[in-house]
């Protein structure tokens, strides 16, 4: 009998068995900004075959274990991993938790028909340009897609340092136009 695969919008940490399959949609390294290191951690955006989505961390000590194994577009039956809160500004999912890879994490190929390439999500525009958007949530990754087929991208404005919670962050507008 094959095993059953969880959906992403079921996660939560009320259950520590999880077996999900997904697509890597996004990963990327996080620079160590305190010691100039590269790489801090390896994040993930997964996509199951309903298209719901969750973020994802290895950890700087567990990179070596999957790095070798995880690559965008490619479909993973994934199960062992943490379930965590999913908070803080810029978050690349409205999931309210993310995934933790662990030691024990287990990781196998899937084939690709189980989960759909990537599904785009595109912000609603006016939104976004009208600086009325939420910024707990990731808009840059996807807003370069979506100048790169709805427009063109005619400029930047300047940094700009935002303190919150005593954490420094740094904002930068763009401006487009819309074809």
């Amino acid at each position: 009998m094959a095993p059953k695969h969880d959906a992403i919008s079921e996660i939560t940490p009320a259950k520590e068995n999880w077996n999900i399959i997904v697509r890597v949609v996004r990963l990327w390294y996080v620079k160590d900004m305190a010691k100039d290191k590269l790489p801090f951690s390896m994040e993930m955006v997964l996509m199951d075959a309903k298209g719901d989505r969750i973020h994802a961390t290895v950890r700087r000590t567990l990179i070596y274990k999957f790095e070798k194994d995880l690559k965008e577009d490619s479909v993973f039956a994934i199960s062992n991993f943490g379930v965590a809160a999913n908070i803080g500004s810029y978050r690349t999912t409205r999931h309210m938790y993310k995934l933790n890879f662990q030691f024990a994490t287990r990781l196998k190929l899937s084939e690709n028909r189980f989960v759909p390439p990537n599904l785009y999500l595109i912000s609603n525009p006016s939104e976004i340009f009208s600086g009325h958007y939420d910024t707990d949530y990731l808009v840059g990754k996807f807003l370069s897609l979506f100048l790169d087929l709805m427009g063109m991208l005619t400029g930047v404005g300047l940094e700009k340092t935002y303190e919150r919670n005593g954490t420094q962050s740094k904002m930068v507008s763009m401006l487009h136009n819309i074809s």
